[in-house]
């Protein structure tokens, strides 16, 4: 019974963040499009520091309500960590601060960036919180998989020889490809 009444709560609670997302990215909406004549009007203000400063207010806020969005969609560790950065940004940006409270601040930003760097397990996240170089070596990788035509074959001739890396390895077939392909477009540039 106990189980029941949870899986119950569970999907209700689910149903209701999809609801609470819908009604955030409405009102982000709302809110950017309000936005668009506020540009118009810095150009004939008079005084341009004090509208540029609500704009670029408004303009934090609504960014860091995007990010909650993607919080509320993706639920990984990473868009918690990117609102919390948005939001303290936000406040050494916008805000008039002191120099203790921008030491603050920094030191703030400094953390975040630790965490996600040293304290982030990537058990936790999705595929979407990887980075972009992993991202194009699994992209590399299937590409012969999805039945995509070979590279050009590299001409014969000397090997390329990177200095701070050495030769080449001849059995990692990323390297070997992109090398390949690299040789190719060097000859043809050489032609044309």
């Amino acid at each position: 019974m106990k189980w029941k009444v949870r899986v119950h709560l569970a999907t209700v609670a689910s149903f209701l963040e999809i609801f609470l997302a819908c009604m955030l990215a409405i009102a982000l909406s709302i809110c950017a499009i309000q936005l668009i004549p506020s540009i118009f009007g810095l150009a004939v203000s008079s005084d341009h520091i004090e509208p540029f400063h609500e704009y670029l207010e408004s303009l934090f806020v609504l960014v860091i309500g995007t990010e909650a969005l993607k919080m509320l969609c993706k639920h990984t560790p990473g868009s918690a960590l990117e609102v919390l950065l948005f939001t303290i940004a936000r406040e050494m940006v916008v805000k008039e601060t002191s120099p203790v409270e921008n030491l603050i601040v920094v030191i703030s930003i400094g953390v975040i960036f630790a965490i996600r760097k040293y304290l982030y397990v990537p058990a936790f996240g999705s595929e979407g919180d990887e980075s972009p170089f992993e991202t194009s070596r699994r992209s590399l990788r299937g590409w012969r998989k999805r039945g995509q035509p070979e590279p050009p074959a590299a001409p014969a001739g000397p090997q390329t020889v990177i200095p701070a890396a050495g030769v080449m390895p001849a059995d990692d077939e990323i390297t070997a490809e992109l090398d390949a392909a690299a040789v190719a477009a060097g000859a043809a540039a050489r032609q044309g």
